[in-house]
Order: structure tokens, then sequence, then C-alpha cells
């Protein structure tokens, strides 16, 4: 050995340096839909993980900037929709069950998109309603499913108070 230090790519931080490869390939437009290049000359995966931990460099790079930014609007929307149903909910039980399940599904999306833009440590956890794994999506609808219930009660109570 020559004593000089490894390259970057070469180290164990391996699949978050190709992430951030593949979110600066992706510049502000995007390569399009289904245009992403994620694999390398040899056919093997440039970031190993990309179905589950690392989607979303995978749509910032297809979508760029702006439809990164966009995704993450989205995700702020629900959770405002979120907190939302959890102010109108009549009974202290339904109001924390809503500030709750809104509270848990934000603080995932934040862990994941931090973890991968490198503002947090990275963790294995997968961003919510989009990433492939069969309990993680499984677990988030029944988040969506118990928002939709205490929205449902609410509106309800409302509409037969009036």
């Amino acid at each position: 050995m020559s004593g000089r230090p490894a390259l970057r790519q070469d180290c164990q931080s391996y699949q978050e340096v190709q992430s951030l490869y593949s979110i600066a390939h992706g510049q502000m437009g995007g390569t399009g839909l289904g245009a992403g290049t994620f694999r390398n000359a040899v056919g093997g995966m440039i970031i190993p993980d990309l179905k589950t931990d690392f989607i979303y460099s995978a749509l910032a790079q297809e979508l760029g900037l702006i439809g990164a930014a966009g995704l993450v609007l989205l995700y702020m929307v629900f959770v405002l929709r979120g907190f939302r149903v959890s102010l109108f909910a009549s009974d202290g039980f339904s109001k924390l069950l809503a500030a709750g399940l809104t509270f848990g599904f934000a603080l995932q999306t934040f862990i994941i998109v931090g973890g991968i833009l490198r503002v947090i440590p990275l963790t294995g956890i997968t961003l919510p309603l989009v990433s492939y794994g069969g309990s993680s999506i499984v677990a988030n609808f029944l988040v969506v499913a118990g928002l939709m219930l205490v929205s449902n009660r609410a509106n309800a109570e409302l509409a037969g108070h009036a």
C-alpha cells in the first residue's frame, strides 16, 4: 500500500456517495421518468438498495430538483391535512390519535429524506407510500386509514350538529 487514503467511492459510505451523485445527475429538471442511470456498464446496480432505502435519490434523478421538491411538498400537505383532522376531532382520543399518526408519518419522511441528503445520519426506514416493502407500505396505509376514520367521525359529528 502506498499510504494514500482510499477514494471516497471505495469507503463504507458507497451507497450514500452514489446516491448523492444520482441526485446531482438529475439537476433541475431531471432525466425523465424511466430515463435514470442506475446500472453500471456490467449491469450491476450502482445504488444497491435503490427500491427501498434510496428511492428518493432515484426520484430526484428522474424528476430533478423541481420534482423532488414537489414530492416533499406533497408530504407537507399530507401532514398539514393530518394535523387539521386532529384539530377538528371532537374527543380527546381521536385528537391524540390523529396527531400521533401524522407526527409519525412526518418523522419517518423527515428521517429518510434527511438521511439521503446527509442532513442527519441515515437509517434503514423507507419513504412512506413510495418505497418498495411489504410491511412498510401496509403500516403506512393503516396510518392513512386511521386518519380517514378520525376525519369521517369528525365530519359526521359536524354534520349532525348543523
